[in-house]
């Protein structure tokens, strides 16, 4: 049965690869050469706490613009990075102003 045996086909993502072992036996196909697997997510997700009257306006402003709240914040992060990344080093930034802050998260 040597001839016989399968390739291990190309994976879009790593939910399939463990739903195609979940069902198969390694022993069912070729051996070959060992390959580094790099998963590499689309996207990372953040866990952030608000302030309920902060949430009431985030919902507020994120429906008028027709967004849903998540939607919101990342529009709205994604827009200060961008003007962050634009500032020169002798203009005030977000660095130097939130010293005074509580980093604990709470």
């Amino acid at each position: 049965m040597e001839g016989n045996k399968e390739k291990i086909p190309e994976f879009q993502t790593i939910e399939d690869m463990a739903r195609f072992w979940e069902s198969h036996d390694s022993t069912q196909f070729e051996e070959g050469e060992i390959e580094d697997i790099v998963y590499e997510p689309k996207r990372l997700v953040l866990s952030v706490r608000f302030d309920p009257g902060d949430m009431i306006a985030l919902t507020r402003l994120a429906r008028q613009l027709g967004m849903d709240r998540s939607t919101f914040v990342r529009f709205v992060v994604k827009q200060f990075l961008r003007s962050e990344a634009g500032r020169g080093p002798a203009e005030t930034s977000i660095a130097a102003e939130t010293d005074s802050v509580d980093r604990r998260g709470v």
